[in-house]
């Protein structure tokens, strides 16, 4: 199966065999040093780009690939932004020879996009790690613990130097997984599923009642 047709599922199962590959055990993840190391004829490099609101441009040509990260980003931004263009770079190899990342990615690939972000989050915060991590933080009688960061998350960001709003990102994307964990369901027998999944599920519930 291409990484056009990944669950989400799928895709941290890709992630997790890179992450493999390479030999990562330690954290936080430096993106950029991966990249340098591990993908042939890559060249990355730190701009001042005209526009705030791009935050990262990766470009093929002639056999060389370039990835370009915003200057004015924070480190902890332009790695993230870095693990994006890592994700295009070995997802999407056969899907155009650019990609033009902004915060607000109206006129792009949508899954494409997704599959980065969510590559990128995974690469950074594997959710094995992520999610016991995060629930230690939250009340045990907390009944909407991923409406919020705790706090106490502060220790999550460190271990993976990642920023609050990353974290936040995670733990919305993660909602469906981080309740079965504290439901009692093993992180080996957790199902992993995208927000589009869920939905198709409680369609199909609905229907079985009628």
């Amino acid at each position: 199966m291409t990484a056009k047709y990944f669950t989400k599922a799928q895709l941290y199962q890709y992630v997790e065999q890179f992450r493999q590959s390479i030999g990562i055990t330690a954290y936080p993840v430096d993106c950029l040093s991966v990249a340098r190391q591990h993908c042939e004829n890559l060249i990355i490099e730190t701009l001042n780009f005209q526009s705030d609101t791009i935050c990262g441009i990766l470009h093929r040509e002639k056999g060389l690939t370039t990835i370009a990260l915003n200057a004015s980003r924070t480190p902890q931004q332009q790695n993230f932004d870095c693990g994006h263009e890592l994700m295009h770079y070995c997802l999407h190899a056969d899907s155009g020879s650019s990609f033009i990342c902004e915060m607000q990615p109206d006129t792009q690939d949508v899954h494409k996009e997704w599959q980065a972000n969510e590559g990128t989050s995974e690469l950074l915060m594997p959710y094995k790690l992520f999610i016991p991590m995060i629930s230690y933080t939250l009340p045990a009688d907390e009944t909407e613990p991923m409406l919020h960061v705790p706090g106490n998350g502060g220790k999550v960001c460190r271990f993976f130097g990642v920023t609050s709003g990353m974290v936040q990102v995670r733990v919305q994307s993660l909602q469906y997984e981080i309740a079965q964990f504290r439901q009692g369901v093993s992180l080996d027998n957790i199902s992993v599923k995208s927000k589009r999944q869920q939905r198709e599920m409680a369609s199909q519930q609905r229907l079985k009642r009628f």
